[in-house]
């Protein structure tokens, strides 16, 4: 992840106060087991590459053997509102992962996979990637334009090779979002491509060793267009509701944006105070309603200060 590299960054110059450029060493991130990283002095300018310098905050440390596009990732920390629905959601994750022995005591199978419904924009992505990254696991997310890809066979074998992906790393978090779409109910009117796509998944989740440090997550507003085989216990085990923010979930979500403690772009006249009166005010909204209000409060004060030109934009 981006995270990842920029602490292995920091890490390496942390313990290596002094480098030549170009220099190689290998760097353990959390997900892989090991990358090399190369050195390139952005700062001075140092020709010879048999000079020492020392490292500081403009020197660059390049990566080989990450991935181009690099994992973003978002701390736990930024999901307001949910705590007690995060803290469930990491014993069902994390106890299985970490502690193993416990499973075994009882005689008993760790979840495969969770399934999160309710309303759009209230986080359940957010929870998934950060998850993920709280766990050091790989986040691998299943994009559902490929998957119901109009070529026979497309989908089923994403399906596969997301599976086999995961199964590759120590621990990973497979992440389906709108997974009614991909997993509809099978009737006799269903198309022959949905009933094997759903018959593939139900297929690769049985296919889970009780010893793989898999997990599969499930995002939806629509819980009951899913086929029920896949909600059994064994597959989608457990089933949690991210609801909309109620009048303490909005008052956190709202601090989060506005950082009161600390921001120079928010007015005096902001306090506590009118931080609860907004939360009262904006009762019905999501968490994406919240963010989308913050935006449009910013793009408002950008407007006093910035005049855009009738004649040329």
């Amino acid at each position: 992840s981006e995270d990842e590299a920029k602490e292995a960054a920091k890490k390496f110059k942390l313990h290596n106060k002094i480098a030549y450029k170009t220099q190689r060493t290998p760097i353990d991130p959390v997900t892989k087991n090991a990358v090399i990283a190369s050195v390139d002095c952005i700062y001075p300018q140092i020709d010879d590459a048999c000079s020492a310098y020392i490292l500081d905050n403009d020197t660059l440390i390049n990566f080989e053997g990450l991935p181009e596009n690099l994992q973003k990732t978002i701390d736990l920390s930024q999901v307001g509102g949910l705590d007690n629905v995060i803290n469930r959601i990491r014993e069902i994750i994390q106890i299985p992962i970490n502690y193993p022995e416990y499973f075994s005591y009882f005689g008993i199978e760790r979840p495969k996979g969770l399934l999160l419904y309710g309303p759009p924009g209230n986080g359940k992505s957010m929870i998934a990637k950060g998850l993920a990254k709280s766990l050091g696991s790989s986040f691998i997310e299943i994009d559902l334009t490929d998957a119901l890809s109009k070529w026979v066979g497309g989908g089923e074998k994403l399906l596969k090779s997301k599976f086999k992906e995961a199964e590759s790393y120590n621990e990973g978090v497979i992440f389906i979002d709108e997974i009614d779409s991909l997993a509809q109910i099978r009737t006799d009117k269903s198309e022959g491509h949905e009933v094997t796509l759903v018959g593939t998944l139900l297929s690769l989740m049985d296919g889970l060793k009780s010893n793989s440090k898999v997990f599969v997550i499930g995002a939806t507003n629509r819980p009951d267009a899913i086929d029920p085989a896949l909600r059994r216990p064994g597959r989608l085990d457990l089933e949690i509701e991210i609801p909309l923010p109620n009048l303490v979930a909005r008052e956190d979500i709202i601090n989060k944006y506005l950082k009161l403690d600390n921001n120079p772009t928010i007015g005096e006249s902001i306090d506590c105070t009118f931080v609860k009166r907004l939360a009262e005010l904006t009762s019905g909204y999501s968490g994406a309603d919240i963010k989308a209000l913050y935006r449009e409060a910013a793009m408002t004060a950008i407007r006093k200060w910035l005049n855009i030109s009738k004649d040329d934009g």
